[in-house]
C-alpha cells in the first residue's frame, strides 16, 4: 500500500511502477477516517501507520505499556541504522512496533540480547512493522532500526500481552 497525507486539496498523480513481471493490478483509493494529528506530538504519516499498527496489536491482544513512551528518531539516509537499548520484564510478552514516517519506503528491525538475535522482521516490504518476543529475565535489548528503503523520521512503542505463558 502507498499511504500519502497531503497538505492541500487538488489533484494528484499516482505513477505505478513494476519492478519485476507484468500483468493487471487494481488501483484505489481509501480516505483515513480519522485526523493525521495524535499524541506524543505524531502527525501525518507516522501518526497514521502509528494508528494502524496500534489497532491490530490491540485486536490480538496487545496494550499499549505506558511503562515505555514512544520514541521518535530520524535516519537520515537509506541503509542507516539506528539502535536503542530497551528493559523488558521477565514473564512479560511484548510486541515491539517500529512505524516510519513519510520517506521511509520499507524498514527492517532485530531485537538483540548480548549481541545474539532473538526476534526480527526482516522479510516484511513496508514502512511499519512489529517485532515479537517473550522475555524470560529482566534484561537490556538492543532494539536495531534499518531503513532499507527510503529515509526520514519513525517511531517506536512497546506493547505487552500477558505473561510468557500466554
Amino acid at each position: 500500500p502507498v499511504r500519502a497525507c497531503t497538505t492541500s486539496a487538488g489533484n494528484y498523480t499516482v505513477r505505478v511502477l513494476a519492478q519485476n513481471g507484468a500483468g493487471s493490478f487494481a488501483l484505489g483509493e481509501y480516505r483515513w477516517p480519522r485526523g493525521t494529528r495524535g499524541p506524543f506530538g505524531l502527525e501525518g504519516l507516522t501518526y497514521v501507520r502509528f494508528s494502524e499498527m496500534t489497532g491490530l496489536l490491540e485486536a490480538e491482544g496487545f496494550q499499549f505499556d505506558a511503562n515505555y513512551a514512544p520514541q521518535q528518531t530520524r535516519i537520515r539516509r537509506e541503509g542507516q541504522e539506528s539502535t536503542q537499548q530497551i528493559q523488558l520484564t521477565g514473564g512479560q510478552c511484548y510486541s515491539i512496533m517500529v512505524a516510519g514516517g513519510a520517506g521511509i519506503r520499507d524498514l527492517d528491525a532485530t531485537l538483540s540480547l548480548s549481541g545474539q538475535q532473538v526476534a526480527s522482521d526482516t522479510t516484511t516490504v513496508g514502512a511499519f512493522l512489529a517485532l515479537r518476543h517473550c522475555a524470560e529475565a529482566q534484561a537490556s535489548f538492543t532494539l536495531t532500526v534499518r531503513a532499507t528503503s527510503g529515509a526520514g523520521q519513525y517511531v517506536s512503542q512497546i506493547f505487552t500481552r500477558g505473561n510468557a505463558s500466554q
